[in-house]
């Protein structure tokens, strides 16, 4: 008997890359293909009404033409309000795409669909396959499907259209509990079997050798540097990070190292020029990430929204840093020991108490969570995506 035969939908894929979803969803596309044979239907950057094949670590990739005013993925392009409104009411059922899907759900002979975010490929994907008798499969990643864009208007009516095109998914995958959870309250997925699966952050040589000497390395420094990586905007509660780092003394922090780009980077550096100890150091690419991670004595994910799962926080287990974050969203479920790590949202006293009290950890103590959350990291691998999905999979096609 050949191997079942899958598609992975999302909106890009590698190697374009907006955020985290882009990169957790080629992890599940390549740790698929191990079992199935894994088809991936995204969005290109043409508009030639052709499908475009590529082959990218050994799964095979079917790039969909735009059919819209822009390519999802042009961030460089310069977007008046108008066209973003225009796309984004095109995007909701779109016709070419329902044909196209339509078109590779058959020549492909797939057998189910699990899509992930829909941008650029609109809910007519769930249409074409459930027209075909598919069943599907959708992982939330984000609130999309909620929030699509800051417009309460639009907002509204796209929530109504994608809850009735909810009801066409056969299972729910939630990265957390708290995504699963909004969604399942305010009536999508009705006839959908509800799943958590986590996202999986995988290690490689780079991150066992950053581990390995940050394990062995003894720093009796007893001021702290800490880290923010991710991207800067307000959502991000940076801001309340940077204002309890200047309310503390230079003998506690030493340095706050932000690293990313976005909207809020101007005024975020005039709320810090008065205090040496912030540096912004800009985007910069995995690599140096995961380096710049492992010097840091502590990670800060301050956010004031609700996250739904916060790969930063794996990727700094990974090399060894423990991580602080709000008590908000998925956050928490993902934390090592949220009953320390975590601080209300937007509260600067409480992240100012964090850092007092990971202060006070003398030598020994921080080297044995630097052990302790590398050691946590590894509940979130490949082994137990490949798993949890066989599971759900199985079940829904009644396979023994």
């Amino acid at each position: 008997m050949g191997k079942l035969a899958i598609a992975v939908a999302h909106s890009l894929y590698p190697p374009t890359i907006i955020g985290g979803a882009e990169i957790s969803t080629q992890i599940l596309a390549e740790t698929l293909n191990r079992a199935y044979t894994v088809k991936v239907l995204t969005v290109g950057n043409h508009n030639d009404k052709r499908i475009q094949h590529d082959v990218l670590n050994g799964v095979d990739v079917l790039k969909l033409p735009y059919s819209n005013l822009y390519w999802y993925g042009d961030t460089q392009l310069k977007k008046n309000a108008i066209n973003k409104i225009r796309w984004r009411l095109n995007d909701i059922y779109n016709s070419n795409q329902y044909r196209y899907a339509k078109q590779l759900l058959e020549e492909n002979k797939v057998q189910l669909l699990h899509t992930q975010n829909l941008p650029g490929l609109s809910l007519s994907l769930w249409k074409a396959a459930r027209d075909l008798h598919i069943p599907i499969v959708h992982t939330l990643r984000d609130f999309s499907l909620i929030d699509p864009i800051n417009m309460k208007l639009y907002s509204l009516f796209y929530q109504n259209v994608a809850k009735r095109f909810s009801h066409y998914v056969d299972a729910i995958i939630g990265i957390s509990n708290d995504v699963l959870d909004t969604h399942l309250k305010q009536g999508y997925f009705k006839n959908a079997k509800s799943y958590v699966v986590n996202n999986v952050v995988e290690s490689d040589e780079l991150t066992c050798r950053l581990f390995e000497n940050k394990a062995t390395n003894e720093n009796s420094k007893a001021s702290l540097v800490l880290g923010y990586f991710g991207q800067i905007s307000a959502i991000k509660g940076i801001d309340y990070l940077i204002q309890a780092v200047k309310e503390l003394d230079n003998s506690i922090v030493s340095e706050l190292r932000i690293f990313g780009e976005g909207p809020e980077l101007q005024p975020l550096k005039e709320l810090a020029k008065t205090d040496q100890r912030i540096v912004f150091y800009g985007k910069v690419d995995r690599s140096r990430i995961l380096t710049e991670m492992s010097k840091v004595d502590a990670s800060f994910v301050p956010s004031v929204w609700k996250e739904p799962f916060g790969r930063v926080i794996i990727e700094s287990y990974l090399v060894g840093t423990p991580v602080f974050g709000s008590r908000i969203g998925g956050i928490p479920e993902v934390i090592f020991e949220p009953d320390f790590f975590c601080f209300e949202p937007g509260d600067v006293n409480g992240i100012k108490s964090s850092i007092q009290a990971y202060y006070q950890k003398n030598e020994k103590e921080r080297q044995e969570l630097t052990k302790a959350v590398n050691a946590y990291s590894k509940n979130f691998n490949t082994d137990m995506l490949l798993e949890r999905h066989n599971e759900i999979y199985n079940q829904l096609l009644h396979v023994n």
